[in-house]
């Protein structure tokens, strides 16, 4: 127990100090950094305060496998969060002195993504000139966006070059319109970047509020995990109570495990939330014993169905849908999903 808030500081600042350490740290052979998992945990502090007061915190940790400011800047976080306890700690999208808003997301994950898909009733038209043009036009707001190719199924995409860092993509197809951005230095670029598409498609695609099947706002976790992701998910989020004993028949293996839940967010159930996960373990792994490191991902989607309303337009539709996806990230998905999961896969 820490008898004040000098003493959790105090321990804060040595954690804070030790992974400064590390990531200064060089190895042979080239790297930049050490192959080694850190794992700094501040769990369950109990803080007395100087009228007498108490504060219990919950349980929070971090598992960094890339050392840096995201690994100092989240130990600070939690550190001010239990000291003051009017700052949120869940709310991850905070600005934090020389970070940026959406790296706290980078700290559980190897790469984190938030796209947009646009369903359409009828099928987008597909001329040579109306299908450049729009490109062309959402180039000219991101000259980066220099890669344009076709794939099958009527399918055009312009994307910039696929590197280490962050990197943006538009996509057509005959009954969908995407946009999507990896690794997103900042939340409010994403979201710019998918209201300018949105803007676009009524004029160069002919695309009016009445042709809407579905907009959504998917934001996307991957997990590069080596082992069998369905046990994974099992022991970070458990098993429904009722298939649980499954689980201890002789010899048995789980192949398949992949959770989801979908809900409405309103009366009309026109609002819609959905948690589901990917993982890309096979019979053959298992059976083998040997599994490859894959990307075990988790997925975030709110969408709304049917027509825009008389007086909608698409960019602020897809504002509205942005902030309840960014709520429920920051309020539920972090702590419920993203942490155990991180924890899980670090203690393979």
């Amino acid at each position: 127990m820490l008898s004040s808030d000098a003493d959790l500081c105090a321990v804060t600042t040595l954690f804070c100090q030790i992974v400064a350490f590390f990531s200064t740290l060089t190895v042979p052979g080239g790297c930049d950094r050490p192959q080694i998992l850190l794992r700094c945990r501040l769990a369950r502090i109990l803080v007395r305060r100087g009228d007498g007061s108490r504060k219990r915190t919950g349980r929070f940790s971090i598992c960094p496998n890339r050392f840096g400011n995201h690994a100092v800047n989240r130990l600070a976080e939690l550190a001010a969060a239990m000291v003051c306890p009017a700052q949120n700690v869940s709310n991850f999208s905070s600005q934090l002195p020389g970070d940026s808003p959406m790296s706290g997301y980078g700290t559980f994950c190897e790469d984190f993504y938030l796209n947009m898909n646009l369903g359409t009733e009828m099928d987008v038209p597909q001329s040579r000139e109306s299908m450049l043009h729009f490109f062309e036009q959402v180039q000219r707001r991101y000259p980066q966006m220099q890669h344009f190719y076709g794939r099958e199924k009527q399918e055009f995409v312009l994307e910039e070059e696929k590197g280490q860092g962050p990197y943006r993509w538009v996509s057509v197809e005959p009954r969908r319109v995407n946009s999507g951005f990896v690794n997103p230095e900042n939340l409010d670029d994403a979201i710019e970047q998918h209201q300018s598409v949105l803007e676009l498609v009524p004029y160069e695609l002919s695309i009016s509020p009445l042709d809407c099947e579905s907009l959504g706002v998917v934001l996307g976790f991957d997990f590069t995990c080596r082992g069998n992701h369905s046990e994974v998910l099992a022991e970070a989020l458990g098993v429904n109570p009722g298939l649980e004993k499954f689980l201890s028949i002789p010899q048995a293996r789980v192949i398949s495990h992949e959770p989801a839940i979908q809900f409405a967010l309103d009366e009309d159930c026109k609002t819609q939330c959905r948690v589901s996960f990917e993982t890309r373990t096979t019979a053959f792994h298992v059976k083998t014993g040997e599994f490859p490191e894959e990307q075990l991902s988790v997925y975030l989607m709110v969408r709304r169905f049917e027509s825009l309303s008389p007086g909608e337009n698409y960019a602020d539709e897809f504002k509205r849908l942005a902030k309840l996806c960014r709520d429920i990230a920051d309020n539920y998905l972090v702590e419920s999903v993203l942490m155990p999961l991180q924890q899980a896969i670090s203690l393979r």
